[in-house]
């Protein structure tokens, strides 16, 4: 006679934990690191890798002989290729209390390197409870504010590309209601096809910026001087991004 064995409820209840955290385990593997092909102005196909180290918040990009860094990383929330060309993503940052920060990147390949033709804040959303005044337990919220930004690419018969940001910028306070606005409109930022970058304009700088190196992460004061392309988007948050042509390799330049 063969004796059957009973296993406990716990026990079962044990192995469907160690499943479950199996296959999310699978599915994060996926989520953070990707494979995309991208074609380069030449007509050549570059594999480009897109991976966040979830342990260290250090999100990876890379192809085959180029590599660069972004720190302070805390999620992927969208990669997407665009047109063949360009590499859409969208990352979320550690922010404080009450914030919500996304930044928005858009990759392209020129002479086998990684070009950043776009790299700015996309999402910026606060909330703020003034614990000074009467708090409401339905709508806590005293003043909160959102700037958004979102893309499409459009490319014309000429082949020169044209990314059209769809800016909202939004403010409401219940104390100071007079403070209130909403803002909607889009901005065409052209395409600067021997940098590999889209702006809205160019202008003369002569002054001190703050230069961050995404391969290690430090921070200088650098000089520069000279008529750069720039990109100015919102009213409540003005972000202004420098692409120098001999800082190609830089992340970003913020002004100080």
């Amino acid at each position: 006679m063969v004796k059957k064995s009973k296993l406990s409820m716990n026990t079962i209840k044990k192995s469907l934990f160690i499943i479950t955290l199996f296959f999310i385990g699978l599915t994060n593997s996926r989520a953070v690191g990707q494979v995309f092909i991208l074609r380069s102005a030449g007509g050549n196909e570059n594999s480009i890798n897109v991976f966040l180290n979830d342990d260290r918040d250090i999100l990876t990009i890379s192809c085959s002989k180029d590599t660069f860094y972004i720190k302070d990383v805390t999620h992927i929330d969208t990669v997407k290729v665009l047109d063949e060309s360009f590499l859409l993503v969208n990352y979320s940052v550690h922010a404080g209390s009450g914030l919500h920060l996304r930044h928005s990147l858009i990759l392209s390949v020129k002479n086998n390197m990684i070009c950043q033709s776009l790299h700015i804040i996309s999402l910026f959303s606060e909330e703020f409870i003034d614990f000074s005044k009467p708090v409401q337990s339905s709508n806590p919220v005293s003043e909160s504010r959102l700037f958004k930004v979102g893309f499409s690419l459009k490319r014309n018969v000429a082949q020169n590309y044209e990314l059209i940001a769809n800016v909202h910028d939004e403010k409401k306070s219940k104390h100071s209601p007079q403070t209130n606005y909403k803002h909607d409109n889009d901005l065409a930022l052209k395409f600067d096809s021997s940098l590999n970058i889209f702006c809205s304009r160019y202008e003369d700088l002569s002054r001190y910026f703050t230069v961050i190196d995404p391969k290690t992460q430090e921070e200088t004061k650098l000089y520069i001087s000279g008529t750069f392309p720039m990109i100015q988007l919102g009213r409540a948050l003005i972000f202004n991004t420098v692409y120098p042509s001999h800082l190609a390799n830089f992340e970003y330049i913020k002004i100080s």
